[in-house]
């Protein structure tokens, strides 16, 4: 009714008048957390009536902050690689991390994003039901909106520091890509200026409340540190597996309503974030510091092997191994690849060879090896090409990744989980074999790229038969080891 939106109106207009010109000093503000409570950021569009249909833009960035977090918080080599490539304290980078992540969504905060559920959207702010639905990109014109309002932009610098807006841009590209610095929308000019008004202020809302939420738990922000590619490489991938994950909305049901008590609610989330990356294959096993011995026990080192186990491997390197076929140099990486790891280098292994053949044959050798790498835990094993869905030994893999135990191997079990089978995330592997060109997307300008390169970022990588790859790749390869390099990434290069 028109009283209903009168009302309305009145509620945001004292809330902005509230909020304007300074700094919130409580996040649990309950004006503010209403107001974000009329934004839906998860929804059914066939929804009949505004009910347990669909979950606030907030509480979604909680859900996936706290994927963040767990992904970042239970892997303790990932933490200190992190912490180390930003200065931050190794007890604060996880909620750091998590804190970015949350501001990923701050485009659905717009009127055109909250037509897509017009159902949804007339109950929660009646004012907006004579919109029509447009075609609108969320990420790109979330960073849009900010970049080119001078006082958005100032006032996120004021809550992230000078970088602000490079970390912005990383988060805002959780669905594939990094938003471009082409011209705004110009639909952005169909909205009236009351909503646009509107949709500014909840923008600016919701970034004060994220911000303060993490910072009194620990976050810190403004961001200490500089952010370069490299940073914006990392923040991107995580950011873009956590949002796969915290839009589970099986793991993580719908929940309308202001969030009143977010301690709670951020607490129920961790635990369902936890329960979500174990699903997906995303706790890492811890591996173990085995000699070449204790990794191959049918054979002590000879020739090649005998010259790697003596190259000290303290810090990330690249290391070339050239030697005839059969001398052993695939048993020489992977044992050095182990002394990388127990160093607390890498949480993994990829390997990367010519063809699925090769990699087929590889795959069974390092199935072999795998327990023994990691004798405490489960671990992801992947094999990544492009008929990896036909090899027999993968997919049985796969279907013990569906038992909750493996009664063959009960001490450690190697498996694949489901999640990780999408061509954008088998990198994410703990273990990965697979053809070269899979490798290769992470230095090439395609979607989802930054995700590929987060993954590689945190284990060994060795490339196999450099030597047979032709110029182009060859170019397409040093583009990739000049990003690993950057990323601190120990490679192997066998020909």
């Amino acid at each position: 009714s028109n009283g209903a939106r009168l009302r309305h109106r009145q509620t945001i207009m004292r809330c902005s008048r509230r909020l304007s010109g300074k700094l919130m000093t409580h996040f649990t503000d309950a004006s503010a957390l209403a107001l974000l409570a009329s934004y839906w950021g998860k929804a059914d569009p066939t929804a009949a009536s505004c009910g347990p249909d669909h979950h606030t833009v907030f509480g979604h960035s909680l859900d996936v902050a706290a994927c963040a977090f767990v992904l970042v918080d239970r892997n303790p080599p990932l933490r200190a690689q992190l912490a180390a490539c930003t200065g931050i304290a190794v007890d604060a980078v996880a909620l750091t991390f998590a804190s970015a992540s949350a501001l990923h969504d701050v485009g659905k905060l717009d009127t055109r994003f909250q037509r897509k559920a017009p159902v949804i959207a007339d109950a929660l702010r009646p004012h907006t039901a004579g919109i029509l639905q447009g075609k609108y990109d969320h990420g790109t014109e979330g960073f849009r909106q900010i970049e080119d309002d001078k006082a958005a932009t100032a006032h996120l610098h004021a809550l992230l520091g000078p970088r602000a807006l490079s970390i912005l841009r990383a988060v805002c590209g959780h669905h594939g890509a990094l938003p471009s610095r082409d011209e705004p929308d110009p639909s952005r000019s169909n909205l009236p200026g009351s909503i646009r008004r509107e949709d500014a202020e909840a923008r600016r809302v919701f970034q004060q409340c994220v911000v303060e939420f993490f910072v009194s738990r620990g976050a810190v922000l403004p961001w200490p540190s500089e952010v370069d590619g490299t940073l914006v490489q990392r923040l991107g991938g995580l950011c873009a597996i956590a949002d796969w994950l915290g839009s589970n909305v099986d793991q993580f049901p719908y929940a309308p309503g202001p969030l009143f008590d977010l301690e709670t609610y951020w607490a129920r989330a961790c635990e369902r974030a936890v329960e979500g990356c174990a699903r997906a294959g995303l706790l890492r096993a811890t591996p173990a510091a085995v000699d070449f011995g204790g990794l191959f026990p049918d054979y002590t080192p000879r020739d090649v092997q005998t010259l790697t186990e003596q190259v000290v491997l303290d810090t990330p390197a690249l290391v070339i191994v050239e030697a005839e076929m059969g001398k052993g140099k695939t048993e020489a990486a992977l044992s050095m690849a182990a002394r990388f790891l127990a160093r607390g280098i890498g949480e993994g292994v990829t390997v990367a060879l010519p063809t699925m053949a090769t990699s087929n044959a590889m795959f069974g050798r390092v199935e072999e090896m795998a327990p023994r790498l990691f004798p405490s835990g489960d671990v992801q094993l992947a094999l990544a090409h492009g008929r990896a869905s036909r090899q027999p030994r993968f997919q049985a893999l796969v279907q013990r990744g569906l038992r909750a135990r493996d009664l063959d191997a009960p001490e450690a079990s190697v498996t694949c989980a489901r999640w990780l089978l999408n061509k954008k995330r088998i990198l994410l592997a703990q273990i990965g074999v697979g053809t070269i060109d899979q490798a290769l997307q992470a230095a090439l300008v395609v979607r989802h790229q930054f995700v590929r390169m987060f993954g590689l970022s945190r284990n060994v990588v060795i490339v196999d038969e450099v030597h047979a790859y032709d110029a182009y790749m060859e170019v397409l390869l040093e583009h990739l080891l000049g990003w690993l390099g950057a990323l601190g990434v120990p490679v192997i290069l066998l020909s």
